[in-house]
């Protein structure tokens, strides 16, 4: 088996933004792990005080890191899944893709809330995802 390499691979800008003021209130480079998302996490909570509203896409450690870091009262936290599909092809059929190839087109975006009661219908991930284009262009 080979042994995981820290310092190479794939890295993750974790960022935590604003949804009015697009205010970067905090952000991390590193590894799509525990770890990371620990500190991440704990850096946000640092950051924000009163009543938040936190969306995050599904990835499966984050309620966890929230509850550890922001407790359970105080906050509302809901996630979004982005279901992405195939495109198609002028005559109707699939245009199947490789792995990361061409532009996939989002079907649907499923909202749940997690703790509290957040407001499924504001709730997003478009925002940082933008920003993330803006970066990735740059």
């Amino acid at each position: 088996m080979l042994k995981k390499e820290k310092s190479k691979g794939d890295f993750w800008l974790w960022t935590c933004i604003d949804a009015d003021t697009k205010l970067v209130l905090s952000h991390k480079v590193g590894k799509r792990d525990y770890w990371t998302g620990y500190d991440f996490v704990k850096s946000v909570r640092s950051r924000v005080s009163g009543p938040v509203q936190i969306a995050t896409d599904n990835w499966r450690q984050y309620p966890f890191l929230i509850r550890t870091h922001f407790g359970y009262e105080g906050y509302s936290y809901g996630m979004e899944t982005k279901i992405f599909g195939e495109p198609m092809l002028p005559d109707g059929t699939l245009a199947r893709l490789g792995r990361n190839e061409g532009v996939r087109k989002m079907k649907a975006a499923e909202r749940k809330a997690v703790v509290g009661s957040p407001d499924l219908g504001s709730l997003t991930t478009s925002h940082i995802e933008r920003a993330f284009l803006t970066v990735r262009g740059n």
